[in-house]
């Protein structure tokens, strides 16, 4: 796992060697083993290494045996053995042991069309002198992240947003539209970001730079289902192909663990591991004190079982006092509040191991969301118009009180399908935005609805059943932007890298081409897993319902944490930035405090987007405004 940066001067000027090193610099956290540059007049790529295969030889950036392409790569590519294997029947030959050369060699071979071939996470680009012409690639699921800006005539890319804010023509300019997207989902939707001007490659695409232009491509599409297979052939299959993703995802040179959260996706990520390794693997868990929130219990059963070298970690509410310095790590305002303990159990694991195995991706993948669930059940409202349901209830749900029991019920019937799931997924819905924000903030960005891109995703998807339709809205939406951005973030912070087998190319195909059937089953979710793999697992884990992973939010927020969300609410800035109505602030802390209703939601996002407000706007990047002229 590392970090990567770079820049391409179409107009050919040099790049300092300065600016590389400060850009590789903002990402030591990512590679503390190494660094290194390379610069070819307009071009300069840079490097930060965390060592993990062929540690000796796979120093980057890295030229091709006859140095005619150069490479910055972050990532693993889990077939690297078997690609060099059958390169090396073709003639080639290698310099050294590393899974970066096997792209390089592979790029000689197929051009672009080498990242078909890739099995593994990655981000990377590749320059070829020959042609003056820069790929840079974002494997199919999003795993690892890749910004990038283009003004016309300087094309900037870097793991982290961070890097590209070094350089002079970086646009400095907070995007409105990214920040109402932001309170609306707790994440900015690709391809924005918070830095108008700067953008995320999105998953499964490269993006092509020569001739003073960049063009960007899709390379790998969901798979649509198949039909007439028997669940026993599907489920043979899904041993096999889990197993095997498992057995390549432990390849290292170094030690591998494991995140055991005590869900059924970490418990068997726990399992297969632990068969395929020939002594007891580490296990790394987080809990809280509050008992109904911790799953610690369920992990340290799973444990147990197995023999691993288990290790656990009680997450406190002053653990919060962490939370400027995450804030600003992530480089946008993040408003998932599980980074906290994935965060500090990533700084837990990282003093034993170098790498960890996650159960991350199951949910989309086997349908695990109790979202899944209930838009399913609520599918047959949909037989009714929508506008006689309008007609008929919007009535009774508007004239209910604001959080009534029910009146968030009546807002999903009054739905389209694709809004009513946004409705289940959002932090912030928007009856609440029109009171939260200011009058002219609203106004702003409401040319923008923030319900577009998953109304845009989902008649991509028309034809599949509404489990399926949804699984895809999430591919390319919250897994991407809020999953892999925390678990990125929070393990690259301590220089731990984190694999995850559920996103294996070959089990996310295999997976997506499923009848809904076989992963939700009346009430039953992820039954195909459960039964393939359930003699693997305590009938405990087996039986429980989907847990989030989050913090007692609630319980903290009225409790130790009621001080700072009263500052923050309270502090001029907050109330005069020209976002918040100082009186949707009062109505919202008011409510959080003494209503029945849980808004830590709400309540998170605005204490996440102030802080971050404060050290990126207000203090690293300068003040800039916030509401478009």
């Amino acid at each position: 796992m590392c970090g990567i940066a770079g820049v391409l001067d179409f107009s050919g000027r040099p790049v300092e060697p300065d600016l590389l090193i400060a850009m590789s610099g903002s990402l030591r956290h990512r590679g503390p083993d190494g660094e290194g540059i390379y610069t070819d007049g307009g071009l300069g790529l840079a490097h930060r290494r965390l060592s993990i295969i062929d540690i000796e030889g796979g120093h980057q950036p890295m030229t091709s045996p006859d140095g005619k392409s150069w490479i910055v790569f972050n990532g693993e590519i889990y077939n690297f053995k078997e690609l060099r294997a059958d390169l090396e029947g073709r003639g080639h030959r290698f310099a050294n042991r590393s899974d970066t050369e096997v792209i390089l060699h592979l790029y000689e071979e197929k051009g672009i069309d080498c990242v078909a071939d890739l099995r593994g996470m990655f981000a990377f680009a590749i320059w070829d002198p020959d042609d003056r012409r820069l790929l840079i690639a974002r494997d199919r699921a999003g795993i690892k992240p890749l910004y990038y800006s283009f003004d016309g005539s300087t094309l900037l890319f870097a793991s982290e947003l961070k890097a590209l804010l070094l350089h002079p023509t970086t646009p400095k300019e907070v995007d409105p539209i990214a920040i109402s997207e932001f309170l609306t989902y707790q994440y900015i939707p690709s391809p924005r970001s918070a830095i108008a001007g700067i953008h995320k490659l999105e998953p499964a695409h490269v993006l092509v730079a020569t001739d003073g232009q960049i063009r960007l491509q899709r390379y790998w599409e969901i798979p649509g289902i198949v039909h007439g297979r028997s669940e026993r052939e599907w489920g043979e299959d899904l041993e096999a192909t889990l197993r095997e993703a498992v057995r390549i995802h432990m390849r290292s040179d170094v030690p591998v663990g494991a995140l055991l959260s005590g869900g059924i996706d970490s418990s068997l990520m726990v399992a297969l591991a632990s068969q395929e390794s020939s002594e007891p693997i580490r296990t790394f868990s987080v809990g809280f004190d509050e008992s109904d929130m911790s799953e610690l219990p369920h992990a340290r059963e799973v444990a147990e079982r197995y023999g691993s070298r288990h290790t656990e970690y009680v997450l406190k509410p002053h653990s919060v006092d962490n939370l400027p310095m995450l804030v600003a790590h992530f480089d946008e305002p993040f408003g998932d509040s599980s980074a906290l303990p994935c965060r500090h159990i990533a700084e837990v694991a990282a003093r034993e191991v170098k790498v960890c195995l996650s159960g991350d991706g199951g949910d989309e993948a086997f349908a695990g969301y109790n979202a899944y669930a209930t838009s399913l059940s609520l599918r047959g409202v949909d037989a009714v118009p929508l506008a006689l349901r309008q007609l008929l209830l919007g009535p009774i749900e508007r004239r209910l009180p604001e959080w009534a029991r029910g009146k968030g019920f009546l807002r999903l019937l009054t739905s389209t399908a694709a809004d009513r799931y946004a409705e289940l997924m959002v932090g912030v819905d928007c009856s609440t935005r029109k009171w939260l924000l200011c009058r002219d903030f609203y106004e702003a960005t409401s040319v923008h609805h923030p319900y577009d891109r998953i109304r845009a995703l989902y008649r991509a998807a028309d034809g599949l059943d509404e489990v399926a339709r949804l699984q895809r809205v999430d591919l390319q939406t919250y897994l991407p932007d809020d999953i892999l951005v925390k678990t990125d973030r929070t393990s690259m912070l301590h220089s731990l890298e984190l694999r995850v087998p559920m996103l294996d190319s070959k089990v996310l195909e295999l997976a997506l081409k499923m009848p809904t059937h076989l992963k939700i089953h009346g009430r039953e979710r992820k039954r195909i897993l459960k039964t393939t793999f359930g003699h693997l697992l305590p009938p405990a884990i087996l039986a429980r319902g989907k847990q989030g992973f989050g913090i007692p939010r609630r319980a903290w927020l009225r409790g130790d944490l009621r001080g700072l969300v009263s500052d923050v609410f309270g502090d001029p800035h907050t109330r005069q930035r020209g976002i918040f109505s100082p009186a949707g602030l009062d109505r919202l802390l008011v409510s959080s405090q003494r209503g029945s209703r849980d808004l830590g939601n709400e309540v998170w996002s605005v204490l996440v987007l102030e802080l971050w407000l404060r050290q990126i706007v207000d203090g690293k990047v300068g003040t800039t405004a916030l509401i478009p002229s």
